[in-house]
């Protein structure tokens, strides 16, 4: 396609989807807006040519993947837990050197987890939007179990 000739067109987006656009962007997953855009052009439009809708096993799947990252969530939020009352436990007669060399080690520890958990957390949010995308895609696509042309889907 890059030798295919672009052509300029105007569309009017919710501000929240040129929110998640830009994140995009910015986060590198696509070298520019307009290729963003363009390949979630193709996606919609490979998807009408189709005569079935969303394979269920693909939303099981990414239900699962869920599941899975919140469980292992919850272990990690345990794990802290046990991790902070054995910190909280250690005995305090130590000379003020160590003190804070051990409060650096720790500082730094905690900031690791903060990362890792918010880079779950992230991970769980964009899980839930594909599952969303794609519960929304079949409704849209399917009516009644009658499939709806491509050009009423708009």
């Amino acid at each position: 396609m890059p030798d295919e000739i672009r052509i300029p067109v105007n569309a009017k987006i919710p501000k929240s989807l040129h929110d998640k656009l830009i994140e995009a962007v910015n986060s590198q997953k696509f070298k520019d807006k307009t290729e963003c855009i363009t390949k979630g052009l193709e996606i919609i439009l490979d998807n009408t040519h189709q005569e079935s809708p969303p394979d269920e096993n693909v939303l099981q799947d990414l239900k699962n993947e869920i599941q899975k990252l919140q469980s292992e969530l919850h272990e990690k939020y345990a794990k802290i837990e046990e991790l902070q009352s054995v910190i909280q436990s250690f005995p305090n007669p130590v000379e003020p050197a160590e003190v804070q060399a051990r409060d650096n080690v720790l500082h730094l520890l905690l900031e690791e987890k903060d990362r890792r958990i918010e880079g779950l957390e992230r991970e769980v949010r964009n899980l839930d939007r594909f599952a969303h995308y794609f519960a929304e895609s079949k409704k849209q696509i399917t009516n009644g179990g009658e499939k709806k042309k491509w050009w009423k889907l708009w």
